[in-house]
């Protein structure tokens, strides 16, 4: 198994950060058919190869990724996209 941690900084508050992070989960769930809730400010994700959270702080996003077998061989690729998630929905 391989781990991928990713932050992001933002200026959207707790609400709005939320909100962005929904649409990423939203993302993860079409591309591997993953399932995810809410604890509290920690999105919990499980499925298609990979599990993790996506922790929302006030002025940051931390995010950790384990991989499965299968995906670990994609580490970078797979990094990169969730980078580009990130990227795209936390301006």
């Amino acid at each position: 198994m391989s781990t991928i941690n990713l932050s992001q900084s933002h200026s959207m508050g707790t609400s709005g950060a939320r909100t962005a992070v929904e649409k990423v989960a939203d993302q993860l769930k079409q591309k591997l058919g993953a399932d995810y809730h809410w604890e509290d400010d920690t999105l919990k994700f499980d499925g298609g190869g990979a599990s993790g959270t996506i922790d929302v702080q006030p002025e940051e996003v931390r995010v950790e990724i384990e991989l499965g077998m299968l995906l670990s061989a994609m580490k970078g690729t797979v990094k990169k996209q969730a980078q580009g998630y990130l990227d795209q929905y936390l301006k």
